[in-house]
């Protein structure tokens, strides 16, 4: 090992002295010493190079006890550090070493091998430190980087996945889109063939109307296909929330209605939002009519809308006492074409998904089976 550049900071000359002694006489190690008798003569050296480290008493003139390491810590975070203490302060050389310091050293137990070997010790130490320090924040950054990378691999093949899903519906829209022609056709010759008919033939009657019902629904199933299929650009203006809810509410038919209890629980004075009124609308009316007919087949109907404003957004919730949807539903509720009902395209709720989507909001449901479910839409507010 090269001579290794120690500052020795200690008040009492005699100890001073003899630790010079028990240096110079080391074997297979030589040291350049500097000799500091204040702790801010120490500070004001640290603040330059070349040294290897620091023996250090903890009583000094100018500062005492643990302040002592800390300040040479402070100073100096990277330089490794031995404490001298009396066996009258050993526990302070304990706290020293759990404050970082690399050993403590008791003055009346010291020899020159025993000094020699704790400060070889102690650099190397310090080094080993040092190096485990520096790999230990080059894998926290590769392992950052990492995650960013799997970040934005998972974005891009989101993105992918989602762009061929939609370039998939456009195709299939288009198609829809050539179906309604034929639809339209259909549905007028039932009208016509319904006016001919009058009362007779009721059981031709009778498919007529089977016929213009799964004209209606494949109708609806194209409308919704398209909905779906084109981009939703909301038309942004001051949105009063409550008011809109309460319209929809309105909407609902009535003999859907029947044995239901109704419970709004608006917040006074809630903020308008930037929103599309008529976007809006149609996912407020979706969710209740959803609401209701989720407690069709279940005796204690209550339908309930409570509005809140937590911090910079307000929360709309939507909930009922229905049948609640299983838990393996749940991870599907959004996705386009699932529904568990005979009659529904499965798209109502993906739309709704769209549509706070594009207001920079979002949806999220929980449901307990025989309990009910709960839809909350959170959107910024003004």
């Amino acid at each position: 090992m090269n001579k290794i550049k120690l500052i020795l900071l200690e008040d009492d000359p005699a100890d001073a002295r003899l630790i010079k002694e028990m240096l110079a006489s080391a074997k297979g190690v030589s040291f350049e010493i500097e000799h500091f008798d204040k702790l801010k003569n120490v500070l004001e050296r640290l603040s330059a190079e070349g040294c290897d480290l620091v023996l250090t008493d903890l009583h000094l003139p100018d500062s005492q006890g643990l302040e002592t390491y800390l300040a040479i810590r402070k100073q100096a975070p990277a330089l490794p550090i031995v404490v001298l203490t009396g066996s009258y302060s050993e526990d302070l050389g304990i706290e020293a070493i759990h404050e970082g310091a690399q050993d403590y050293l008791l003055k009346d137990d010291l020899s020159s091998s025993f000094l020699c070997r704790s400060i070889v010790y102690a650099i190397e130490r310090k080094k080993i430190e040092e190096d485990l320090r520096i790999e230990k924040d080059e894998l926290k950054d590769a392992v950052d980087r990492l995650k960013t990378i799997n970040k934005e691999l998972k974005e891009t093949q989101n993105k992918l996945i989602e762009s061929e899903r939609l370039a998939t519906i456009a195709r299939v829209a288009a198609a829809a889109h050539e179906t309604r022609n034929p639809l339209a056709v259909i549905e007028s010759i039932t009208y016509y063939l319904n006016l001919i008919l009058h009362e007779s033939a009721p059981e031709v009657r009778n498919k007529l109307s089977q016929i213009d019902d799964a004209v209606d629904r494949a109708t609806l199933y194209i409308t919704h296909l398209l909905d779906f299929a084109k981009p939703i650009i909301p038309d942004l203006k001051d949105l009063e929330v409550n008011g809109l809810i309460e319209e929809c509410l309105k909407k609902i038919p009535e003999g859907m209605l029947a044995g239901i209890e109704i419970e709004t629980d608006f917040a006074l004075m809630l903020p308008k939002i930037k929103a599309d009124p008529e976007l809006m609308r149609r996912v407020f009316f979706h969710l209740a009519q959803n609401a209701v007919e989720a407690m069709e087949k279940v005796k204690s109907k209550k339908l309930k809308v409570k509005s809140e404003q937590e911090g910079d957004f307000i929360k709309i919730r939507i909930s009922d006492t229905g049948k609640g949807i299983p838990e393996e539903n749940l991870l599907h509720i959004f996705d386009p074409f699932f529904t568990t009902k005979a009659k529904e395209t499965g798209l109502g709720l993906a739309i709704c998904q769209r549509i706070i989507a594009a207001h920079q909001g979002e949806i999220e449901v929980k449901s307990e089976v025989g309990m009910g479910t709960e839809f909350v839409i959170k959107l910024k507010r003004q």
